[in-house]
């Protein structure tokens, strides 16, 4: 049996993203995502309970998500959830889950940024 593997998210950013590129040159967006979780608990009480997500994606994406977002910016995210391992210097065995973005809409009309004479970002990227 094959599994599924798919995150739909939307939420609002922690930080600016950070633009990096690999040692061939292909762009590498990194970003972390606020999503919330409002619910009722069992005495009636409105609990809101917040996860947080780093989120990567590359190419054309990540540069689009680099030039569009920018700090409490509301995303929406489409992709899947990736392992990485690794050793640190000191010999310790890491893991760290994250989202691996294939498509983002910025759902932000103008980022404070820009002048309100621009006219406002249009991208949607799509890996």
């Amino acid at each position: 049996m094959s599994g599924f593997n798919q995150v739909t998210l939307i939420g609002n950013l922690v930080k600016d993203p950070d633009l990096r590129r690999t040692g061939s040159g292909t762009p590498v967006c990194l970003f972390r995502v606020a999503v919330d979780d409002v619910r009722r608990s069992r005495d009636g009480a409105t609990v809101t309970e917040t996860v947080f997500l780093d989120t990567i994606c590359f190419g054309a994406t990540a540069e689009a998500a680099h030039s569009a977002l920018y700090k409490g910016s509301r995303v929406f995210v489409q992709g899947r959830l990736r392992q990485n391992d690794w050793t640190d210097r000191d010999g310790q065995r890491r893991e760290q889950l994250r989202v691996e973005a294939q498509r983002i809409e910025f759902l932000d009309a103008v980022p404070p940024k820009t002048e309100p004479s621009s006219p406002p970002p249009q991208f949607s990227a799509t890996r």
